[in-house]
């Protein structure tokens, strides 16, 4: 039979606490079954409970132990049985429907398992892990679906016994074993008659199959557990997990437990040093499975202090001038109510970690955790890596495609066994998400989400649901680039995060926020007039970032949401013409729509280019905000080539005194060219001129009747390339 999930939480991470929930009955068959258990004699104590039970079948203390103790013996049908009855009664404990559900998870009764956590999220609302259960009714679907992609292999090396834990090291591996070698091969371990777990090294076979075990010497085995391991590289040190055992002496508890504690130990050609303590050990609680950073200089471990928020709980101490810092739990993503344990740190920011709380299969099932995210993003690695069973110790090689693990799965040779693993890469990654208001976090329907190419244009198209939710599968790569957008709101540039074997990406939130004021226009060409495709227009803040960006269509249009109290600088690129930009400040803006036309032309002495919105107050020639912003597109043109020179020119329509008209066309050329000499143009490079009515562009000449739009267009503010 399969030892259940407490066997290694007692012979390698903690020594079990006896808890004896409700009222103790220190006579007759309760006392003797009490006895028993205390003895890790399993079965005889859960017969002795159940004997009782016959006579008062709603004892609820009989209940609860009897339940414990098929669970320990792996008889979850019998476990789950019992809980049930339990969960009826209104002496029950919340943890006891937890534990009701975790094993109705072990016998893969799954929906039974979601109604009994409903049942305690009545009563316990603020258990966000348990609350995810209930709300996400995929998530077994999620947990399965990336099975194709891992092959497994049984370890060569397992024996019938417990085969767990490994750890690289320089020349192999590190791996812990109760295997009949060493010292504490003769010594039995009551609850499952093994003798006591050893440190053993491995080779690496053919294939990369484990090969050559053999028990550490040098002292680094003692007569009790010594158990999970890891190895500092760059200083040769050795950090593993053993009983508190120290100088010849055993360090318990007040009440007489043997805890586990980590030591630390140079370690070098498969040799054993001097062995030193780790200084948070306490004989109160257990320390025991440390994982170090690449340099050293951080440790993550497990423990069950009491003041913890679980069972056991993961923590990280940094190395100082004087020693390891305070140790610091863990967040609240990885650490639950439950079962923590068996860290390992890969790349300095991916932890993995066994848990039996999260959302999982039944038992320990393993974890990743994205460290360097904010908050940290934990995903079950799913199925096969985990089953309904104990599934724990997980390494990986730094490429994240292959590694091992140990699980007291069906179809092993033993009670724990060590799993090669590898993972072929998925070709495509479906993602999935929901759009939301940033600030009502209200769901938007009818929103476009799309995976841009590389110049910008869409690719995959999905559309979101009335509950604002989407979908779209595109080719894997590490990062994809996607964009959302609705209109009235601000579209949005995100690069999602995928992992290099799921083909999965759940739960991506997209918030938009609606915009203030637009910006828009059409690029055009300045010889013809006509709209101008392909042309890439960016939008910039004034911290420097991309907001957004994008290419034009058929009809040259662009359009750009902003917020209030910004500056912004719009940048219009196209190959084979000069950049241009104008800068738009929302601050003091009274509509909430700007029009900015480009007008693209090459650089060639005699271009004629027409500047497009540069209005100028009634008989007035001073630079308006608006018309500023077109000529800040000129400056930005003639910055970029030093050596262009321009005659800018202003031109009124035919209405009004001749004279008069020359007059004030002339004082505007000269406004205009002040505004380019005021932001950093030459003078000698410009020269201003006013037109008047002598350049009028159609037949409204002085008493020919036109309208408004006909005027409109002699009126106007032009520069001609004088020399490149």
């Amino acid at each position: 039979m399969n030892q259940p999930i407490l066997s290694r939480t007692v012979i390698v991470l903690v020594v079990f606490a006896l808890a004896f929930g409700g009222c103790q009955n220190p006579k007759g068959k309760i006392k003797l079954a009490d006895k028993y258990f205390s003895e890790f004699e399993f079965l005889k104590s859960a017969e002795i409970f159940e004997d009782v039970l016959k006579k008062d079948p709603q004892n609820v203390y009989a209940l609860r132990q009897a339940s414990e103790a098929r669970t320990l013996l792996g008889d979850y049908d019998m476990a789950a049985e019992h809980l049930k009855v339990l969960s009826q009664q209104s002496e029950a404990k919340p943890e006891d429907l937890i534990k009701y559900a975790e094993v109705l998870k072990m016998n893969q009764r799954y929906e039974e398992a979601i109604n009994v956590y409903a049942e305690y999220v009545v009563n316990n609302p603020t258990d966000e892990v348990v609350k995810n259960y209930v709300s996400d009714s995929q998530w077994l679907e999620k947990i399965m679906r990336d099975s194709s992609s891992y092959s497994l292999v049984n370890s060569p090396i397992n024996t019938s016994g417990s085969d767990f834990g490994l750890t690289f090291v320089d020349d192999g591996f590190l791996f812990s074993s109760s295997r009949a070698e060493g010292k504490g091969k003769r010594k039995i371990y009551a609850w499952n008659d093994q003798s006591y777990l050893n440190l053993y090294h491995a080779e690496v076979g053919v294939d990369s199959a484990l090969a050559n075990p053999r028990v550490l010497k040098n002292k680094a085995n003692t007569r009790f557990h010594e158990g999970t391991a890891t190895y500092d590289s760059t200083n040769h040190r050795l950090y593993f997990t053993r009983n508190y055992f120290s100088k010849g002496k055993q360090k318990k508890s007040s009440e007489g437990n043997l805890n586990l504690a980590i030591f630390e130990a140079d370690f070098a050609g498969g040799e054993v040093g001097t062995q030193r303590e780790f200084s948070f050990n306490n004989p109160e609680y257990s320390v025991g499975h440390p994982t170090l950073s690449s340099d050293g200089n951080t440790m993550y471990f497990v423990s069950d202090n009491p003041r913890g928020v679980g069972g056991s709980d993961l923590y990280v101490v940094h190395r100082e001038s004087t020693g390891w810092s305070k140790p610091e739990l863990l967040s609240s993503q990885i650490n639950t109510t439950g079962n923590e344990m068996f860290p390992f740190l890969m790349n300095d920011s991916i932890l993995y970690f066994s848990s039996d709380r999260l959302p999982g299969l039944g038992g320990l099932d393993v974890f990743e955790a994205n460290l360097a995210a904010n908050p940290v993003e934990v995903r079950n690695l799913g199925y096969p890596i985990n089953t309904p069973y104990d599934d724990f110790g997980l390494i990986m090689y730094n490429h994240q495609m292959s590694g091992y693990f140990s699980s007291n799965r069906p179809g092993g040779q033993g009670d724990d066994d060590i799993y090669r693993f590898s993972i072929s890469r998925p070709s495509t990654v479906i993602i999935s998400g929901r759009v939301v208001d940033v600030e009502s976090l209200e769901p938007l329907p009818n929103a476009i989400v799309y995976v841009t190419n590389e110049d910008g244009s869409m690719l995959e198209v999905a559309r979101t649901d009335e509950n604002g939710n989407y979908s779209f599968e595109t080719d894997h790569q590490r990062v994809v680039p996607v964009r959302a957008e609705k209109e009235g709101y601000m579209p949005t540039r995100l690069g999602i995060v995928t992992n290099e074997y799921s083909k999965y990406v759940d739960n991506v939130e997209v918030a938009l926020m609606q915009y203030d004021h637009m910006v828009e226009g059409v690029v055009r060409d300045a010889e013809n007039g006509n709209p101008v495709e392909d042309a890439t227009l960016t939008l910039i803040d004034e911290s420097e970032r991309i907001q957004d960006k994008t290419i034009t269509g058929e009809d040259g249009k662009y359009q750009f949401g902003l917020q209030d109290d910004q500056t912004y600088t719009v940048e219009l690129t196209k190959f084979g013409y000069p950049d241009q930009e104008i800068v738009v400040d929302t601050r003091e803006l009274e509509d909430s729509t700007i029009t900015s036309d480009f007008r693209l032309f090459e650089l060639k002495e005699g271009a004629v280019v027409r500047l497009d919105n540069i209005y100028y107050d009634y008989n007035k020639s001073d630079i308006r905000a608006d018309a500023g912003r077109e000529l800040d597109k000129l400056v930005k043109i003639m910055k970029d080539n030093p050596t262009m020179k321009i005659e800018l020119s202003s031109h009124t329509d035919s209405r009004g005194d001749g004279w008069y008209n020359q007059k004030l066309s002339q004082a505007r050329a000269k406004a205009a060219k002040d505004y380019l000499v005021a932001h950093g143009i030459a003078s000698s490079r410009v020269v201003g001129k006013g037109y008047g009515e002598k350049k009028i562009m159609n037949k409204c000449k002085e008493g020919v009747e036109c309208s408004e739009e006909e005027h409109q267009l002699n009126r106007r503010t032009e520069f001609k390339i004088l020399d490149v």
